[in-house]
């Protein structure tokens, strides 16, 4: 990784501790999130995965309107430090772990590499 690179990538880091922080205590079963990006291709490349605890919590979410105020979050406090997510509809992305534990045996490193 580039040494721009690095700061970008802890820019995002911090942008998304405050989404996290924000979530949690906003959005019922909110676990976590994180993202990948290939800089190469960035920003076009980053994906962020929400998330949530139980496959119920996220059907929820995806019920009511809060999914698209999760990602807007994102979206917003990503603008904040210049990075602009075109299509926040597929680099924002939802998952819980009950469905890591059940397809992957809580292996995240697996579950998230299909993402």
């Amino acid at each position: 990784m580039r040494k721009t690179d690095k700061k970008i990538d802890n820019a995002i880091r911090d942008a998304l501790i405050l989404v996290c922080d924000h979530a949690q205590l906003s959005f019922e079963g909110f676990q976590w999130l994180t993202h990948c990006v290939n800089y190469d291709n960035f920003p076009n490349s980053l994906k962020i995965i929400c998330v949530f605890n139980t496959d119920e919590q996220l059907a929820n979410l995806r019920q009511g309107d809060y999914g698209r105020l999760l990602r807007q979050l994102i979206k917003q406090h990503l603008a904040d430090i210049n990075v602009v997510i075109k299509n926040v509809d597929k680099q924002v992305l939802f998952d819980s772990e009950q469905a890591c534990v059940t397809t992957h045996n809580g292996k995240w490193a697996q579950k998230l590499a299909q993402h």
